[in-house]
């Protein structure tokens, strides 16, 4: 972990030392390496047999959570729009 974080300050520190005097475009390769990294996440837990023994559980969990957030939102949106449009017909 230390070494991770050390590297991390070190790439830091050049980004700021050379800020000024390189100018390249790191897009391309931050989507390169992230797509690396996912691509190697993904394997990892397909090799992992407890995850996908319980894949089904997890999936189901992760449906209700998800649409239980949606309906929050659209909910607590819905309340909030009514408190704007009635303050906004108070003050006229």
């Amino acid at each position: 972990m230390y070494i991770a974080l050390s590297i991390m300050f070190a790439g830091i520190l050049c980004g700021k030392l050379l800020r000024n005097k390189i100018k390249i475009s790191l897009s391309p390769y931050i989507i390169a390496v992230i797509c690396i990294l996912l691509a190697l996440l993904g394997l990892e837990l397909g090799f992992n047999d407890q995850l996908l023994t319980k894949f089904k559980n997890i999936a189901v969990s992760a449906l209700i959570i998800s649409a239980l957030s949606v309906l929050g939102s659209c909910i607590a949106a819905f309340f909030f729009q009514k408190i704007i449009i009635n303050n906004k017909k108070r003050d006229e």
